[in-house]
């Protein structure tokens, strides 16, 4: 269970924004960051709630997986905030002299499977 937990939250989190954002050319800092502060435990929690409703052979497992998986979500973030912000922030800021800041924001705005997207302009 423990071990799942970790996995979860370290690599298939992370995977699944890598995947969420290919084409989008965003910079490895800014793909890394949302991945490690993402998606978040809510539809888990929402999930577990149904499953043990419904009465779900098995359910109990899952739900205890998921409570774990949400609590060490929180501590873990919440301990990683502080620097991972901080390192973000001071990644960000040196590129603003070169406009880097707009590049990016555009190149992640006008991502090809957003129809209709309009570059901020």
């Amino acid at each position: 269970e423990v071990i799942y937990v970790v996995v979860s939250l370290v690599l298939l989190r992370w995977a699944s924004v890598v995947i969420a954002m290919l084409g989008t050319k965003a910079r490895f800092q800014t793909i890394a960051f949302m991945g490690w502060f993402g998606p978040r435990g809510l539809a888990t929690v929402v999930f577990s709630v149904i499953l043990l409703d419904a009465a779900v052979a098995g359910g109990n497992v899952v739900a205890s997986t998921a409570i774990v998986c949400v609590v060490l979500s929180a501590f873990a973030h919440g301990l990683t905030a502080p620097p991972f912000v901080a390192a973000y922030s001071g990644w960000w800021n040196k590129q603003s002299g070169s406009g880097a800041e707009a590049i990016e924001a555009e190149k992640v705005a006008v991502h090809p499977t957003r129809r209709g997207a309009k570059s901020p302009a």
